[in-house]
């Protein structure tokens, strides 16, 4: 409970923050609006979707310029983006 993070993808190595995508991964930290299954600062949610203590699966799905984000197997991310086109 209260934890923060994220998973980045086609992101660059480098020290401090990557360039690149990040999945949130955020159920219940209150300081961070933007929620898991958000495509950060691309598409944001701010409902909880997902319970602490409990197992669920995310999974990223990045096809070319079309990235997709699903929680427990629900879409809860369909977006593009044209710098991979």
């Amino acid at each position: 409970p209260g934890a923060n993070s994220g998973m980045y993808f086609r992101a660059k190595f480098m020290e401090g923050w990557p360039e690149g995508y990040e999945a949130q991964v955020n159920n219940s930290y209150t300081r961070d609006p933007k929620k898991t299954g958000s495509l950060y600062n691309i598409v944001n949610i701010t409902e909880q979707l997902m319970k602490d203590d409990e197992w669920y699966e995310e999974h990223i799905i990045a096809d070319g310029d079309h990235i997709q984000i699903k929680l427990n197997g629900k879409t809860v991310v369909d977006t593009r983006d044209g710098k991979y086109s």
